[in-house]
């Protein structure tokens, strides 16, 4: 099946934006509306909205129903418990994943999509150069310390653990549906962690963060900081014990070398890299 566009003729392939909701009702029709559909069209791709939702109580997945979404209902509450349930029915060739509160660019996702098509399997939005002044302090340097602890167990120059927009390729979604673990708001470090050690190529690209709405809040709680802590040594000891298990004593050293081979630094600078 193919698209043609300018006289050329594209193999059509297939996009995923999901959108992990819980009463995102003030929000989430203006993201789903915001999506470039008519750009990544005439980029020949055919796009589709996945709501994932932790069963709302507002008008959430009513809105999303309306915009044209396809809507899932979680048995399970928890961020996390959402996303591993997309991951499990997602065949896409791509998948773009952000929060749907309205304070993640969906003009960047061309750019997202991008970069998976030049080989890079999951790709991260920086929020902390363009969009560190739209967060509260305390989420920012919050952001900051988990960044550092997760920098320093894997050996990665992160810049942004809890970003809530990523890309994805299919052969990562295939890869990390069985391995992922987390449930809540852990599910980010999960993701990053869970992505290096199964040898996926992971950048980063700068985003802007725009501010919340009015009358929109913010789910995450200091107790989930803790969490993420809890999460980032629990997927680290994990991950080493299983190589130096089924690899012998010199694992270590190799699945250090693994985390730098498969995490780049380099599309961290003016722009987030190239721009398309």
């Amino acid at each position: 099946m193919s698209l043609e566009i300018n006289d050329n003729n594209y193999e059509l392939k297939y996009v995923t934006i999901l959108l992990p909701t819980l009463n995102e009702s003030l929000t989430i029709g203006e993201v789903i509306d915001s999506i470039p559909y008519d750009e990544l069209k005439e980029k020949g791709y055919n796009t589709s909205v996945l709501v994932v939702d932790g069963n709302s109580n507002d008008d959430t997945i009513k809105i999303a129903l309306e915009k044209g979404a396809r809507v899932m209902l979680q048995s399970s509450p928890g961020k996390g418990e959402g996303i591993k349930l997309a991951f499990q029915n997602i065949n896409s060739d791509y998948t773009v994943m952000l929060d749907a509160d309205g304070t993640y660019p969906t003009e960047k996702i061309p750019q997202f999509i991008m970069h998976l098509e030049e080989g890079w399997d999951v790709v991260m939005g920086n929020r902390m150069q363009l969009g560190k002044f739209s967060m509260g302090m305390l989420h920012y340097l919050g952001n900051r310390f988990l960044t550092s602890v997760a920098s320093n167990l894997f050996g990665a120059e992160l810049s942004d653990l809890c970003t809530g927009m990523w890309g994805f390729s299919r052969k990562a979604i295939k890869r990390l549906e069985p391995l992922l673990e987390a449930s809540e708001f852990d599910i980010e470090a999960d993701i990053f962690a869970k992505s290096l050690s199964a040898g996926l190529k992971i950048t980063e690209i700068e985003i802007e963060y725009g501010m919340r709405p009015f009358g929109s809040e913010s789910h995450i709680s200091v107790f989930d900081g803790f969490q993420i802590v809890s999460r980032l040594f629990s997927d680290r000891l994990h991950f080493y014990r299983f190589y130096e298990t089924n690899f012998g004593d010199d694992l270590g050293k190799d699945f250090d070398d693994n985390f730098d081979d498969n995490f780049d630094a380099g599309v961290k600078e003016e722009g987030g890299g190239e721009e398309y």
